[in-house]
């Protein structure tokens, strides 16, 4: 009985102090790191790994496939963007020659040795926007990137196709591009991380006040 009573006048308040912080990850591969590549119908052999990242055509198609390697990043970001340089192409300006694009889920392997004849199948995500020559072009996938995250899809990354193949160019720097490393392809991925959040617990018993801290760690 005794132990009963000791237990009912024992207070106990819980107040937990967390620190939100929001953090930024660039991640930006070169050539050694970085996986891309062009494919198409008719040039090239059905392909290059070289520079740039071509989506367009004149008769002829190209498409363009990008994946970066996530393993060290955020489980779950708030906001996820692919950022891609779009240059000139030497059969016109890409601003006025540009097309929009198809922007594909990729769902099966491929690397950068891939071509036409064996390039991976798609699910299609929609319509994107034509980009404007000589300047950053950015694509949502945060919806992509949580799922490829939590295992909802597997990380084959995306592809770009074209709408219009009417010499309509759009060309970006790859990761192998070395006149400018800063202008090659990067995934942007800002999430909420709360490294140490605070609980400080009072004991309240027969007027005495007893203080103690737990330190919690929650994972980004």
């Amino acid at each position: 009985m005794k132990y009963v009573i000791c237990l009912l006048a024992l207070g106990m308040i819980l107040i937990s102090q967390p620190n939100v912080f929001a953090v930024e990850t660039v991640v930006q591969p070169g050539p050694v790191d970085g996986t891309d590549v062009f494919v198409t119908n008719v040039f090239y052999g059905g392909g290059a790994n070289d520079s740039s990242l071509r989506v367009g055509g004149f008769g002829d198609t190209y498409y363009s496939l990008i994946t970066f390697n996530l393993s060290q990043l955020p489980s779950y970001a708030d906001s996820a963007t692919i950022y891609l340089y779009c240059r000139s192409h030497p059969n016109g300006d890409c601003g006025s020659l540009a097309t929009s694009m198809y922007l594909d889920r990729v769902t099966s392997s491929w690397d950068e040795s891939t071509k036409w004849g064996n390039k991976p199948s798609y699910s299609n995500l929609g319509t994107i926007a034509a980009p404007t020559s000589d300047s950053w072009y950015a694509i949502d996938v945060t919806n992509l990137y949580n799922s490829w995250q939590s295992g909802s899809y597997g990380n084959y990354g995306i592809q770009l196709r074209p709408t219009a193949i009417s010499n309509n160019w759009n060309v970006f720097n790859s990761s192998d591009y070395t006149d400018d490393p800063s202008l090659r392809p990067k995934l942007v991925v800002n999430a909420s991380v709360v490294p140490e959040p605070i609980s400080s617990i009072l004991f309240v018993t027969g007027g005495t006040l007893l203080a103690g801290r737990r330190f919690l760690r929650r994972k980004a």
